[in-house]
C-alpha cells in the first residue's frame, strides 16, 4: 500500500465533527514545543488518537465511526471471545482485523531547523506509517520497534495540521501459536533534536572489564549529520549514579569531520572506581550519557556537566556487571557461580492483553522472583522494552528470544512469521538487538524456539550462521543460544548446527544435552525449556555443567488453551474451545500461586519456606503440567457436600525438619529428603486448624497455618499499594476474596463479584483466571474462582480519594480507599 486508505478523507472530516455521538470531536491539538538547537526533547504523543476498524465497515455500518483512544492500545482484548474467531487457539479466540490510527499535530515555524522523528515500540501487525499521506515504511513483525524521520514531509505554522497515520492489518490469521493482540500496543515517542544527533539506538555501552575495585565502561556512539553542511564534532561521555552525580571524569573523543548526510562512530572508554555491581540482590543501575559537541563552535562558558557547545545529549541506563558461561560449571555473574532458575513467559499481561502497563510487569515479575526465580526467558519474540526495564530494576536475568518460526510454519501459526522470515529476519534481529543491548539483565540472545527447519540440515545451518553472525555483529558482548527441537532426531549435535551456538540450548531433552556435552566437553549448555517435575529439577540441580533451566511456564497466558483428551504424539493440536488460555503456569492469570508454584518455591528459594497442600477430594485445582503436586489445594476447607474423609497432606518445604499439627496435636516430624520430595502425612480429616512448622538446627524459621472456613459472609478487598496515578503505566491490583466472618477464604466460592470505582479513579479490567470463562475483561462483574477475583484500578485526572467496592449477592460489600497522586 503506497497511500492511506479512503478513510483518510473520512478522518479529516472527523476533525470538525464526530462520526458518531459516543465519540467527542478531538480538540485542535496544541503545537509542539519550540526546541532550541542545543536541546533534545522526547514527547509521548499517546493521547487522543482517532481509531477506526476498517475491517468492520461492510459488516456493520455503525462500526465505521471513528472513536478516540489513548496509546498503548490493544483492540483485540476487548473481545468478544468467539469459538469461530480466525485467530483460533493461538489467539485466544479473540478478534483481530484491520484498523487505522491517526494523530493530528501542529509544528511551529521555529522548529523548521529541527529533526523530528516518530518511534513506535511495536505495531501488531503489518504496521504501515504515513505522514501527510507519504508512506514511511511497513513492518510485518509486530514485535519489532520502528522509527521514521518525519522532517521532510512536515507542514509548519499554526494554520497547518500534520496527520500521522498508522494502518494496522492483523486480519491474516492464524498468525501465532500464542496471543499477539492487535494495534499500537507499546509506547510511542516523538523525538525533536538537532539535525546532527546520536542515531536512534546508536549509543552502545558495554563493561568489558569489571572488578570490585575498577570497571571499564566502553562507549560506542554513532552520530548522524542530517544537516546540509559538513562539520567537525566530538563526543563527550560520562556516567552518573542514582544521585545524578558523575562517577569519575568525563571522557572526550577525538574530533571527526562528518560530511552532510553521513555518519561516524566514536569509541571511548572511561573508568569507574569501586563500582556498585549489578547483581541479583543489588541491581544497581547507572546512567551513561553522551553529548555531541560542535568542535568549531565558540564556547559560551560552563553549562553544567556537558560542554557548552553540545548540540545533542542522550543517555541510556546501564548496569556494571560481568557475565560468563563455562563448560564445566555453567553461568557466572560477577565471578560468582549461579544456577539459572528460570521461567518462560509470553508477553501478554492477562486481563490487559498486549497493551501492558509497567505496573503489571512489576507485579508479575515480583511474584515470580518471590517464588525463587532469578531468570526469565522472554518467549518467543523481542519483548516490550518496558519489561526489560523492570527486569533491570528487579535483578532478573533475561534470555531475549527473536523468533518462534523460521521458514517452516507451525500449527496455529500457518500465516505467521514464516511468511516473512526470508525478507525480514535479519532486519528485525538487528533492530531488536540494537534497541535492547544496553540492558544489563540480558545475558543470552536466542535465535529461535523449536525451529522446524532443522530437519533440512544444510538450509538450517545456513540460516543459523546468518543469525548468529548478525547477533555477534550488533552485540559481541553476549552469547547466542537457540531452543533446539529434538536435536538427536535432527542430528543437530553431530551435523555442526548446535556448535554454531555459543551456548547450546535444548527443550525437554536434559539427558540428551548432558550426553552431548560429555561427547564434546568444551560445549556450554543451558536447558532452554523444561517441564515442572521433580526428576527434571534434580537433573538440573545435580549437573554443575548445566547453566540452569527455564520452566514452562511462569504465568498462565492467553492462547494455547488446554485441549481436552489431547491426542498422543500431537505437539500442537488446534481446537481448545472453550479454553482460551493455558494452564501451565506456576501462577494463574490473577498471579495466585498454584501448588506447583509453591512447590517450586520450596526448591528454589534461599529463604525458609513452608507450604501446605492437600489432596483435592472432588474439587479440581489449577493444574500445571508435570508438577509433583498437580491437583492439590492450598486450603483446609473441603466443599460441604464432598464427603471428604481421608486427608493426604503434603508439606512443601526446604527446612531441615517439618512438624505438622492438627488442632494443636502433633502428627509427627519429618526431615528433608535428599530428593526434595514433599513430606506427606495421611490421616482422617477434621475441621479446624492445620499448621506446619519448619525448623533449622532445631529453631523455628517458618510456618504456615490453614483454617477451615465458616459460612460465606463478605467480600474482602486487599492491595499492596495505597496510591496510584493516571499514567497508563500505573495501575493498582485489587484482590477481592469471598471470606467468612473471620476473613478466611471460601475456596469453593463462585459468587458473581461486581467492582465499582468512584471518586478520582477508574475501573480498568477484571479477571478470575478461569481458562474457560468468556466474560470480557472490561466487564466489572466476574464470577469468583476459588473465591477470588482480581481488578485493576487507575486514577483519573481528578485529585483526591478513590473508592473501590466489590459486591456480591448475600455478602457484605468490601470497600477500599486509594489516593490519586500526580503522574511522576
Amino acid at each position: 500500500m503506497n497511500t492511506p486508505s479512503a478513510l483518510f478523507a473520512l478522518l479529516v472530516t472527523a476533525v470538525a465533527a464526530p462520526a458518531f455521538a459516543a465519540s467527542a470531536a478531538p480538540v485542535l491539538p496544541p503545537a509542539l514545543p519550540v526546541v532550541p538547537a542545543t536541546t533534545r526533547v522526547t514527547l509521548p504523543p499517546e493521547t487522543s488518537w482517532q481509531f477506526h476498524r476498517t475491517d468492520l465497515v461492510s459488516a456493520d455500518p455503525d462500526a465505521s465511526a471513528t472513536s478516540i483512544v489513548n496509546l498503548p492500545f490493544d483492540w483485540s482484548i476487548a473481545g468478544p471471545f468467539d469459538g469461530d474467531a480466525p485467530a483460533k487457539r493461538g489467539g485466544a479466540y479473540l478478534p483481530t482485523g484491520a484498523a487505522q490510527f491517526r494523530k493530528l499535530f501542529i509544528v511551529p515555524d521555529a522548529d523548521k531547523d529541527r529533526r523530528i522523528e516518530i518511534q513506535f515500540d511495536g505495531i501488531m501487525s503489518n504496521g504501515e506509517v504515513f505522514i501527510n499521506g507519504q508512506s514511511l515504511g511497513k513492518r510485518p513483525y509486530g514485535y519489532t520497534s520502528v522509527h521514521y524521520d518525519l522532517t521532510p514531509y512536515l507542514k509548519y505554522g499554526s494554520g497547518n495540521l500534520n496527520a500521522l497515520d498508522v494502518n494496522v492489518d492483523n486480519s491474516i490469521q492464524p498468525l501465532s501459536r500464542y496471543y499477539t493482540g492487535s494495534g499500537i500496543e507499546r509506547h510511542v515517542r516523538l523525538v525533536i533534536s538537532n539535525p546532527v544527533h546520536v542515531e536512534t539506538n546508536g549509543l552502545y555501552v558495554t563493561t568489558p572489564s569489571v572488578t570490585p575495585a575498577k570497571a571499564t565502561v566502553h562507549f560506542s556512539t554513532y552520530v548522524t549529520n542530517n544537516s546540509k553542511t559538513d562539520g567537525s564534532f566530538f563526543v563527550e561521555a560520562m556516567v552518573h549514579g542514582a544521585d545524578g552525580k558523575m562517577v569519575g571524569p568525563a571522557a572526550k573523543s577525538a574530533p571527526q569531520t562528518i560530511p552532510a548526510g553521513k555518519g561516524a562512530s566514536f569509541e571511548q572508554d572511561l573508568t569507574v572506581d569501586n563500582p556498585k555491581l549489578w547483581d541479583l540482590d543489588s541491581p544497581t543501575l547507572y546512567k551513561a550519557m553522551v553529548a555531541v559537541v560542535d568542535n568549531n563552535a565558540k564556547s559560551s562558558g560552563a553549562s553544567g556537566m556537558t560542554d557548552a557547545r553540545a548540540i545533542d545529549v542522550t543517555s541510556t541506563t546501564i548496569g556494571i556487571r560481568k557475565i560468563e558461561f563455562k563448560p564445566d560449571s555453567g553461568f557466572w555473574l560477577n565471578d560468582k557461580n549461579i544456577k539459572l532458575l528460570g521461567v518462560c513467559l509470553h508477553e501478554d499481561g492477562g486481563l490487559v492483553g498486549e497493551a501492558v502497563p509497567r505496573a503489571v510487569y512489576v507485579e508479575r515479575l515480583t511474584a515470580l522472583k518471590a517464588l525463587g526465580a532469578n531468570a526469565i526467558r522472554l518467549a518467543h519474540n523481542p519483548p516490550n522494552p518496558v519489561e526489560l526495564d523492570v527486569c533491570d530494576e528487579l535483578g532478573l536475568l533475561v534470555m531475549d528470544e527473536m523468533f518462534d518460526n523460521w521458514t517452516v510454519s507451525k500449527p496455529n501459526a500457518e500465516k505467521g512469521y514464516s511468511m516473512f522470515f526470508n525478507d525480514w529476519s535479519l532486519k528485525d534481529l538487528r533492530d531488536a538487538v540494537v534497541r535492547d543491548r544496553n540492558h544489563p539483565s540480558i545475558i543470552l540472545w536466542s535465535a529461535g524456539n523449536e525451529i522446524h527447519d532443522t530437519p533440512q540440515e544444510e538450509k538450517a545451518r545456513t540460516i543459523l550462521w546468518g543469525l548468529v553472525s548478525a547477533f555477534h555483529q550488533y552485540d559481541p558482548s553476549r552469547p547466542v543460544t537457540q531452543a533446539l527441537f529434538r536435536p538427536n532426531t535432527s542430528h543437530d549435535y553431530t551435523n555442526g548446527l548446535a556448535d554454531m551456538l555459543d551456548v547450546i540450548g535444548t527443550n525437554y531433552r536434559d539427558s540428551e544435552l548432558i550426553d552431548a556435552q560429555a561427547a564434546i566437553p568444551t560445549r556450554k549448555i543451558v536447558n532452554t525449556e523444561e517441564k515442572q517435575d521433580r526428576a527434571t529439577w534434580l537433573y538440573i540441580r545435580d549437573h554443575k555443567q548445566m547453566a540452569g533451566c527455564f520452566i514452562w511456564a511462569g504465568i498462565d497466558y492467553l492462547g494455547e488453551g488446554l485441549v481436552a483428551n489431547r491426542p498422543a504424539g500431537v505437539d500442537d493440536p488446534g481446537g481448545a474451545w472453550p479454553n482460551v488460555s493455558s494452564g501451565s503456569g506456576f501462577l494463574d492469570r490473577t498471579l495466585t500461586p498454584k501448588s506447583s508454584g509453591l512447590e517450586r518455591e520450596s526448591w528454589w528459594s534461599t529463604k525458609p519456606v513452608v507450604h501446605i497442600v492437600r489432596n483435592s477430594g472432588t474439587r479440581t485445582a489449577n493444574v500445571a503440567g508435570g508438577s509433583s503436586v498437580a491437583g492439590t489445594l492450598n486450603d483446609w476447607t473441603p466443599k460441604p457436600d464432598s464427603n471428604y474423609v481421608g486427608a493426604t497432606v503434603s508439606v512443601l518445604s526446604n527446612c531441615e525438619e517439618v512438624e505438622l499439627f492438627l488442632n494443636g496435636q502433633s502428627l509427627g516430624t519429618k526431615t528433608l529428603p535428599a530428593d526434595v520430595a514433599a513430606r506427606v502425612w495421611e490421616f482422617t480429616y477434621a475441621p479446624g486448624s492445620l499448621r506446619a512448622v519448619g525448623r533449622n538446627a532445631g529453631k523455628e524459621v517458618a510456618h504456615e497455618e490453614l483454617k477451615t472456613a465458616g459460612a460465606p459472609a463478605k467480600v474482602t478487598l486487599t492491595t499492596d499499594r495505597t496510591s496510584v496515578s493516571s499514567s497508563f503505566d500505573d495501575v493498582v491490583f485489587v484482590h477481592a476474596t469471598v471470606t467468612d466472618a473471620n476473613g478466611i477464604r471460601i475456596p469453593f466460592a463462585d459468587n458473581a463479584i461486581t467492582f465499582k470505582v468512584s471518586g478520582a479513579g477508574n475501573f480498568v479490567a477484571a479477571d478470575n483466571g478461569k481458562a474457560d470463562d468468556h466474560t470480557v475483561f472490561s466487564d466489572p462483574t466476574h464470577t469468583a474462582k476459588d473465591g477470588r477475583v482480581l481488578a485493576l484500578v487507575r486514577a483519573n485526572d481528578s485529585k483526591g480519594k478513590i473508592t473501590v467496592t466489590a459486591s456480591a449477592d448475600g455478602l457484605t460489600t468490601g470497600t477500599l480507599t486509594l489516593d490519586a497522586v500526580p503522574v511522576k
